[in-house]
């Protein structure tokens, strides 16, 4: 096992993680969102990077994260 492959896969995790949580932080004083903060574009914008991230994270830890502690198990 490349251990330079797992340490790529748990960085790139760390990352989206880091940018998810700032999202987070940065939506804190607006919830609960409600129906009019749909209309400010700033808060719309932590919401779409809020799901991206989150996306992008699992999508690393079942393509890539998951695979490779299996097949080092």
């Amino acid at each position: 096992m490349n251990r330079s492959k797992v340490l790529f896969a748990i960085q790139e995790q760390e990352k989206n993680f880091k940018h998810f949580f700032h999202a987070i932080d940065k939506l804190k004083p607006h919830l609960p969102i409600n129906k009019t903060d749909l209309n400010n574009d700033t808060i719309v914008e932590h919401i779409d990077q809020l799901i991206f991230r989150f996306t992008k994270a699992q999508d690393g830890i079942g393509k890539r994260l998951i695979p490779i502690i299996t097949e080092v198990l």
